[in-house]
């Protein structure tokens, strides 16, 4: 384009808006497009190989479509509503497009499945002015597990008399403290990127999770939720108080079981197989669960005690339900129908559908079973959580750390609804 034509677009552009872009793609003065006229841009892979399209071309046909927006009121107006949505949104995906441009992410950091307390709790959000209090309606002393001292460090038992009010202790569980710098020199302002490598509110749930299942998974002594039930002795300690019509031995006496001999009688398949080294996750837990929940029958004045339909299994155990099958000579199987059809994340037994849920921080060997109602509670107060920032700009540095605020409980009665099951022996 020479000058005389260039002057002509230019007095012709309809804002100035228009004119610059003009200019840049057209003027000596403007962007030195020209010069980079070796270089290739990668938009992708084509037919399994590389193609490239020269920086110089793609740019002059970016600055080409500009020009001819800029000049479209329409288009001017399409352009300002995607600029604001973009500015609203808050994952920056809108600005990705906006933008024009394809990113491509990955990071090789492995994060934990944090599923615990979906799966076996009841979640209660605290307003700031809100403290927890628990009540014993009935007519028995009962041991309720909980936190003690604002670290959160402790569990201890308490036993609560018939009719009394207990408060639920909150803790703060804090985060590791994250340092980063603020700018580089040749870089500019770098808070953000550096912020990017580190995800403290994720940290602060996996940590919550962690305590909580800690607590759970703890002896029965120190407040644990999986272990023989008491019969006898001291009413509080006791995980349930029968009334004298009720035949006990019908009741099942723990929530904790290995899949031996006794424990395969006791569900009534004598012929089933027993752990060993090797033995994996496999039908005699549907037996365990099934025996179990049938076993309570209508106790409860909340309703019987069921399966969540959900089992909580070591990833890397979850494939071995279709080996213990033997699928190639089980078509009649429901299960492994269920597993042709949906691979192994359902699984259909005696009418009951279980999902089957991978968690990468079990140990093998071992899963986990909530049932219909939780084995805790777990308060939480958001209003009240902290982040502390701490900046020291002559030494090019700032941390900063969150504090969650938290409280847990666990009456003894509610480890009924629970189930841990180990289908393998320790090598």
């Amino acid at each position: 384009m020479d000058r005389r034509e260039l002057q002509t677009r230019l007095s012709g552009a309809a804002n100035p808006f228009q004119r610059r872009v003009i200019e840049a793609r057209h003027s000596p003065r403007g962007i030195p497009i020209r010069g980079l006229a070796g270089a290739k841009w990668n938009p992708g892979i084509g037919n399994g190989f590389y193609s490239g399209t020269p920086l110089e071309t793609a740019i002059n046909g970016a600055l080409d479509e500009t020009i001819d927006a800029a000049g479209d009121p329409a288009a001017i107006t399409a352009a300002s509503d995607r600029m604001q949505a973009a500015a609203a949104d808050a994952t920056g995906r809108a600005m990705v497009q906006l933008s024009g441009i394809r990113v491509q992410a990955s990071t090789n950091f492995l994060v934990p499945s944090l599923r615990w307390v979906l799966a076996f709790g009841e979640v209660i959000i605290l307003a700031d002015d809100q403290r927890p209090y628990w009540q014993n309606n009935s007519r028995q002393e009962i041991n309720v597990s909980m936190l003690t001292g604002q670290d959160g460090q402790e569990q201890r038992v308490r036993a609560v008399k018939s009719q009394e009010e207990i408060a639920i202790t909150l803790a703060m569980l804090k985060t590791d403290r994250y340092e980063y710098a603020l700018r580089d020199i040749n870089n500019g302002n770098v808070v953000q990127s550096a912020m990017a490598n580190f995800d403290m509110a994720f940290d602060a749930n996996a940590a919550l999770e962690r305590k909580v299942r800690t607590l759970n998974t703890a002896s029965i002594g120190s407040g644990g939720s999986f272990g023989a039930f008491t019969f006898t002795g001291a009413k509080a300690s006791r995980v349930f108080v029968a009334h004298s019509f009720i035949d006990q031995s019908n009741l099942p006496a723990t929530n904790d079981f290995v899949i031996d001999s006794t424990t395969l009688g006791l569900v009534g398949n004598p012929g089933g197989t027993a752990n060993t080294t090797t033995t994996g996750f496999r039908k005699e837990v549907f037996d365990i669960v099934t025996w179990y929940s049938a076993a309570w029958g209508d106790s409860f004045r909340e309703g019987p005690v069921s399966p969540s339909g959900v089992i909580l299994v070591p990833s890397s155990d979850v494939a071995a339900i279709g080996t213990s099958l033997g699928l190639a000579a089980a078509l009649q199987s429901q299960i492994a129908e269920d597993i042709k059809a949906h691979g192994f994340s359902k699984v259909t037994w005696l009418g009951r559908e279980y999902t089957l849920v991978p968690d990468n921080t079990l140990a093998p060997g071992t899963c986990f079973v909530p049932m219909n109602r939780p084995l805790f509670q777990l308060f939480l107060k958001p209003g009240m959580d902290l982040e502390d920032v701490q900046t020291d700009k002559m030494n090019n540095k700032e941390s900063r750390a969150q504090a969650k605020v938290w409280g847990f409980h666990a009456p003894a009665h509610w480890r009924v609804n629970g189930l841990r099951i180990r289908y393998r022996t320790a090598a």
